[in-house]
């Protein structure tokens, strides 16, 4: 790496902490306002509030990271551009595609750092933030454990009534029908006893056409799920590590679940640092040119509309992908090609 290389990675990163910090701000009035109206209820104070903002702060970074890069790095090469220290660079023969080397590096770095803390700070804090707003409006802090679940096993459908606080089951019923009768399980409550679940007070009947008769029922259920994964089942949206994306994915297929959503949601979160290093090519085309021309205000401008739209088609693509079934890869990797790909040629070609 060169010495303007490492200049250029400085400016990059200056800018990009000076937009990061608008959004934040932004983000932190909005989120205040809204919360405002809960001030006052239960054990809900203002520091209650201040320290759930403080703990959301890296969840807030997943989320505005990528953006920041995009108004960095156009603010970052403008302002190069405007002190012509650009221009004496490209002067010396250094191609635009060669130039933007650093901040493509750059953006993977802040892609890679991003995983790390979606799978370490971002999660954790999160959980004891919503915990801590929770406990103090007086609210339940894992309603999931109240909803029932539905699983898929071979030909027979399961249904789990509610997945009590120790991790036993409670209401376990299984329906298996072939070609003239209907077989119905059901036991009260099921405990976990490696590798299997066992039931307590289990009953099973056949019903067919013509009469309905009572079966012995087995004492075990045989299914490899363990208190964790049903958890993670029940609560499915909370789901937001690889570790729990990949291992819910993996249960979900075995269980004949779809899941096309949350591997969807598994490979946009590995392919960060590519989201990222597509911000940084967006914005090269807008911050080379005549930095006389007095459109560096215009080019900002324009950048962020694109990277809103970004945003949008990424969001529409990943709603195809999941109507028309696409390949989960393909959803989450199609908006990165698209916005991608021109820059990348228009670089190329000057």
């Amino acid at each position: 790496m060169t010495r303007f290389d490492r200049y250029l990675l400085r400016t990059i990163l200056a800018t990009s902490l000076i937009a990061l910090a608008f959004l934040l701000a932004v983000d932190y009035i909005v989120q205040i306002s809204v919360d405002a109206d809960d001030l006052g209820q239960g054990n809900y104070t203002l520091a209650i509030l201040l320290l759930q903002l403080l703990l959301v702060l890296p969840e807030k970074l997943l989320l505005y990271t990528p953006a920041a890069v995009l108004i960095g790095t156009i603010m970052g090469l403008g302002q190069l551009a405007a002190q012509n220290e650009i221009a004496v660079v490209r002067a010396a023969g250094i191609s635009r595609l060669r130039l933007a080397r650093a901040g493509i590096a750059f953006a993977l770095i802040v892609g890679v750092l991003n995983i790390v803390n979606g799978e370490t700070l971002a999660p954790q804090l999160a959980d004891r933030s919503r915990l801590l707003r929770n406990q103090a409006l007086g609210q339940s802090s894992d309603p999931g454990r109240e909803q029932g679940i539905w699983l898929k096993q071979q030909n027979t459908h399961i249904h789990i009534g509610a997945l009590n606080p120790d991790g036993s089951l409670a209401r376990i019923r299984s329906y298996y029908s072939d070609a003239d009768s209907i077989t119905i399980s059901e036991a009260d409550r099921a405990t976990w006893q490696a590798p299997d679940w066992q039931l307590e007070n289990p009953r099973a009947w056949r019903t067919r056409a013509d009469k309905t008769e009572r079966l012995t029922a087995p004492e075990s259920w045989q299914n490899g799920a363990t208190p964790q994964a049903l958890h993670a089942l029940s609560a499915v949206k909370s789901a937001e590590t690889l570790r729990e994306l990949y291992t819910l994915t993996r249960f979900m297929a075995a269980n004949g679940l779809n899941h096309q959503q949350q591997s969807l949601k598994l490979w946009q979160r590995l392919l960060t640092p590519l989201t990222t290093a597509a911000m940084v090519l967006l914005a090269l085309p807008f911050t080379f040119g005549n930095a006389r021309s007095g459109q560096q205000g215009t080019r900002l401008v324009t950048g962020i509309l694109l990277g809103v739209a970004y945003y949008v088609i990424s969001g529409v693509i990943a709603n195809l992908a999941l109507l028309l079934h696409w390949p989960p890869l393909l959803g989450a990797a199609l908006p990165i090609l698209i916005f991608t790909l021109p820059p990348l040629i228009l670089l190329m070609r000057q």
